[in-house]
């Protein structure tokens, strides 16, 4: 039987993922920032609880409020109508400019958080929101013949307000990173101005993704310039999280009339997330929503080039065919128009209502999909891709040397994020960058290597291309110099943090406190041995740590440092997770931790295996649970090489481990085990020859 503390560590989510999203170019002075949206809820407490008499309706008295663009109405979850039909025939009209618009009937909401999200305390539903022109009064009708009048009904009013970033072109990706080949240009959820504190829980993540399902947003078709439909996503996504209580927006990716594209769900544009776009059939499917109601409005050419473009690169990360079937299993609930268990097979780009009882994406959207599909086809899977990488299941990430293989992965994990994380690449210096992957995916940036008296070039470019504002130094003046520190604030780093303590554990100590003090803190930390010939451990879980918000402290192998023992003191955690065996991190180690913690033996779990690879898969499937196996990522765990996978730890992925010149049979197996769509290779061929690719690949596709 699994001990507590094991199924804490297997049934936890990630908590702070990795955010990969194409880049963004703003305009001279325009700094995207999150924009806090203004948001009003008012109970409607003058309707009658049942609908009226044919030939009445009921209209409310005059609702004054501060100003507003969207409108909805929300009723608790647990009171929404069961049955097609029962929904309350609700309208709306507001005031703007002194003028009283016409009515607009509001369609009931079509989807719903399901799992874990679904089952929040004062979760609501309601109406589709309405984008309306800047308002200041409202006023509900409820027309005669519909259900009955939801009690507790409340008017959500929200002013997206607005930012000098809005609107900016969205721009191509760095083509230099083999991953982002095929990613259209996104614009992140950073630049269209998510204020990040509206999020709740953490993201679910799936093992894979099957499908993608269609969407629109079903709000008005009016906005006019880029800039407004920056702000209509703000709206969106205030009305999913404060007025109807979900974690996060529902959609995984949105697309305006325009043709942007824009990140919808936190978690990962490339990362199996869970969304809750469609209500019983969110797991494992990828929710894109236009914004609009393309019921009544004609779809232009840029909608459906951005929808195929998107859907291409997603689905050809997961090896979907476009033009396949696959079959979903429903959970059931809200819209679905299956019963919970029930398994239906339907195409692998649908609409939302193949799967739920809505006239979602609307008629003219819907007749689009035929060649939404053939465009997807035509992409290869992937808007621009190499052929080979989703085919074979491997991308290799790498550079002519360490500190560009940097660059390449930090283009592919955050390729326009303004913070970076910078630690020593230098042989024998390189320890304090074991812990700086929780760091770096709980600031959502990138790990780059440093030598140790200046920034090589590739850094120095990368760092100015990215205009970077924020840089964390990991590490102290004897392993980054003081020149290090200076060159970045030359180059426009207004920012520069130092992490560091006396020595690899104190500086590891400093980072685990910082992580805990930005983290959710779900009570559990994870510990590996810092001494050299051991360090590899700590490489491989440092990705999937960081996904999952843990801090990762050092230890010597006969007994923890005071630095360590006072920050899990600090950091109190109920569980703490031991990387590797008795050889390296001694049982006499584990329960000095323990003592000092005032902790029970069945707190401690270690995870080992014969050697470093099968200690790194071990690792992987005590984590896949919370992490995903879509992507994983590959790096080499011989001692010349395996700096490599610090700067790998910024994906926040599971961590597998290869010698140079033959696979290993831990890390093959454990591929070949598993629902794994990609394995993201980090380093050149000196450090992973071209034949473990190619046994790599083999696995990933299960020979």
């Amino acid at each position: 039987m699994l001990s507590t503390a094991l199924r804490r560590l297997l049934g936890v989510t990630a908590l702070v993922p990795v955010l990969v999203a194409a880049s963004v170019v703003t305009s001279p002075g325009a700094v995207a920032r999150p924009v806090e949206a203004g948001v009003q809820q008012i109970a409607v407490d003058d309707l009658p609880e049942t609908s009226p008499a044919p030939g009445g309706e009921v209209v409310t008295g005059v609702h004054e409020t501060a100003p507003f663009r969207l409108v909805g109405l929300s009723w608790p979850a647990a009171d929404e109508a069961g049955a097609e039909g029962d929904d309350p025939a609700l309208a709306v009209r507001t005031r703007s400019g002194g003028t009283w618009g016409a009515w607009e009937q509001l369609s009931a909401m079509d989807a719903e958080p399901s799992g874990r999200e679904g089952a929040v305390q004062d979760l609501r539903t309601g109406t589709e929101p309405l984008v309306t022109e800047l308002s200041d009064a409202v006023q509900v009708r409820v027309e005669p013949g519909s259900g009955p009048v939801p009690p507790d009904l409340r008017l959500e009013l929200i002013d997206p307000g607005t930012s000098r970033a809005d609107g900016a072109a969205p721009a191509r990706p760095a083509a230099s990173a083999s991953a982002a080949a095929g990613r259209p240009a996104v614009v992140s959820r950073a630049q269209w101005g998510a204020d990040e504190s509206y999020r709740s829980g953490s993201p679910t993540y799936d093992s894979t993704v099957r499908a993608a399902v269609i969407h629109h947003t079903a709000g008005s078709n009016s906005y006019s310039t880029p800039a407004e439909a920056y702000a209509e996503v703000r709206g969106v996504y205030a009305y999913h999280t404060r007025s109807l209580g979900w974690a996060d927006i529902g959609y995984n990716a949105l697309v305006d009339k325009f043709g942007t594209i824009y990140e919808g769900r936190a978690g990962g544009l490339d990362r199996a997330v869970r969304g809750a776009h469609t209500g019983g059939f969110n797991t494992a499917t990828f929710g894109v929503s236009v914004l609009g109601d393309y019921e009544t409005a004609q779809v232009s050419d840029a909608i459906v080039t951005s929808v195929a473009e998107i859907t291409a690169w997603k689905l050809g990360l997961h090896g979907v065919d476009p033009n396949g079937t696959t079959q979903l299993t429903s959970a059931g609930g809200g819209t679905s128009r299956y019963a919970a268990g029930t398994t239906v097979t339907v195409p692998t780009v649908l609409g939302h209502r193949d799967l739920g009882r809505t006239a979602c994406p609307g008629q003219h959207l819907y007749a689009e999909l035929g060649r939404i599909r053939s465009l997807v086809a035509s992409y290869g899977g992937g808007a621009g891709a190499e052929p080979a990488a989703p085919l074979a299941g491997v991308v290799r990430l790498a550079g002519e040397d360490r500190y560009s293989t940097s660059v390449a992965q930090a283009r592919a994990v955050h390729p326009e994020q303004r913070t970076v994380v910078v630690v020593s690449g230098e042989d024998g210096a390189s320890a304090d960058g074991l812990v700086a992957a929780p760091l770096a995916v709980q600031r959502e940036a990138p790990i780059l290597l440093s030598r140790g008296d200046r920034l090589p070039d590739p850094v120095v470019q990368e760092v100015q291309r990215r205009s970077a504002t924020t840089a964390y130094i990991v590490g102290g003046t004897s392993v980054l110099q003081p020149a290090v520190e200076r060159q970045l604030r030359d180059l426009g780093v207004a920012d520069v943090v130092r992490i560091a303590g006396a020595d690899r554990y104190a500086t590891a100590a400093q980072v685990a406190l910082e992580v805990g003090r930005g983290g959710s803190g779900d009570g559990v930390a994870v510990l590996a041995s810092g001494e050299s010939g051991a360090m590899v451990d700590a490489l491989a879980v440092g990705g999937p740590a960081g996904a999952t918000d843990r801090p990762v402290l050092l230890t010597r192998s006969d007994g923890a440092p005071e630095a360590t023992l006072a920050a899990l003191q600090a950091l109190a955690p109920r569980t703490v997770v031991v990387v590797g065996g008795t050889a390296v991190v001694s049982d006499r180690a584990a329960a000095g931790v323990l003592a000092r913690l005032g902790l029970p033996t069945g707190s401690l779990v270690r995870i080992a295996g014969a050697d470093r690879y099968a200690t790194a898969a071990a690792v992987a499937t005590a984590w896949a649970g919370s992490v995903g196996t879509g992507t994983v990522v590959v790096a080499s765990g011989e001692s010349g090489n395996v700096v490599d996978a610090i700067s790998a730890g910024a994906h926040g992925r599971l961590v597998l481990l290869t010698p140079s010149a033959s696979t290993s049979r831990a890390t093959t197996d454990w591929l070949r085990g598993r629902d794994v769509g990609a394995a993201l290779v980090v380093g050149g061929p000196s450090a992973v020859s071209d034949a473990v690719v190619t046994e790599l690949g083999a696995a990933v596709a299960g020979r």
